[in-house]
């Protein structure tokens, strides 16, 4: 009988906890976990497994919202994974999605595609000449592995589409020739 009790007892036990761990919102987690000074997260709703922040700003740089998915096929691999949307509602026109895990190397991004207006990048770039650029930067990251202080290997491609820049001289559509 005092068996089927115990038995019975850490059921339940085992059961509460690992719903409290799965309902566990991500507010609360975030709020304990070690962040950048640089990084700033506003309106975090969800849980740890599938949620979302708004308003938030690397740098002081706003990048709009973003909103993250585990993947729980990626725990048979012992990579935890996350699927990570960002950029809607970003000041800077930055948006983008990709892959974020850990894997037994350390972090990693796999399939990243970020996109930003190239009259943006502009804007922040020190260029010696007045010059407007148009188009989008378009950043595609195969795949790359990060190892303190910067990453380790990485495989992936900047590419400028519908580019076309203006200077105080002319305008050229340098499509043409890129």
């Amino acid at each position: 009988m005092i068996k089927k009790v115990i038995k019975y007892g850490l059921l339940g036990t085992t059961v509460f906890v690992a719903s409290a761990v799965y309902h566990l919102p991500a507010s609360i987690v975030l709020s304990y976990a070690p962040m950048p000074r640089e990084l700033a997260l506003d309106g975090t709703t969800g849980t740890i497994w599938q949620g979302s922040a708004q308003n938030v700003r690397v740098q002081n740089y706003s990048i709009g919202d973003v909103s993250w998915q585990f993947s729980w096929s990626s725990l048979m691999t012992l990579s935890p994974e996350y699927a990570v949307r960002f950029g809607r509602g970003s000041a800077l026109g930055l948006s983008g999605r990709g892959n974020l895990g850990v894997g037994m190397s350390g972090a990693y991004l796999e399939n990243v595609l970020a996109s930003i207006p190239a009259d943006t990048v502009v804007q922040y770039a020190p260029v010696p000449v007045p010059i407007k650029a148009g188009g989008q930067l378009e950043l595609a990251i195969k795949s790359l592995n990060y190892a303190s202080p910067w990453c380790a290997s990485g495989d992936g491609s900047l590419s400028w589409n519908a580019v076309y820049r203006i200077t105080d001289w002319q305008s050229w559509p340098w499509s043409d020739y890129c």
